[in-house]
């Protein structure tokens, strides 16, 4: 959640009407029992702001962070993603809802076991 926070951060507090980010969230299987986290946020964009430029501007500056592998793609639907990732094993991807004109960011933790064992139906 702290790397989400810190990739909205890149917009301007001025361009932002609403963040709203997801607490809590159902877990998806990896291998070998173990379990990942899925996470999203949301930077709802004030009208006139240039959406996909912040999608851009992320993708630069967490180019320049060194320790962070990012790839941009695009998906069968004509829109484009930055994909950013580490070593640890988190991952996000960015892109711009232009229907909703937002930025969003939707993460994955790296693959962790759990004791107590993981509950089918809860969210962590």
């Amino acid at each position: 959640m702290g790397n989400e926070r810190e990739i909205i951060a890149v917009i301007a507090p001025e361009d932002i009407v609403e963040v709203k980010q997801n607490e809590t969230s159902s877990l998806l299987g990896c291998s070998d029992g173990e379990y990942t986290w899925t996470g999203q946020i949301a930077a709802y964009l004030q009208d006139g702001v240039d959406g996909p430029a912040y999608v851009q501007k992320i993708k630069k500056t967490w180019s320049d962070k060194g320790n962070w592998d990012v790839a941009e793609r695009t998906t069968a639907q004509g829109m484009t993603v930055v994909d950013i990732s580490n070593a640890a094993g988190y991952s996000h991807g960015i892109d711009y809802s232009e229907k909703h004109h937002l930025v969003r960011v939707m993460s994955f933790s790296p693959c962790f076991t759990m004791d107590p064992p993981y509950q089918y139906g809860n969210e962590y």
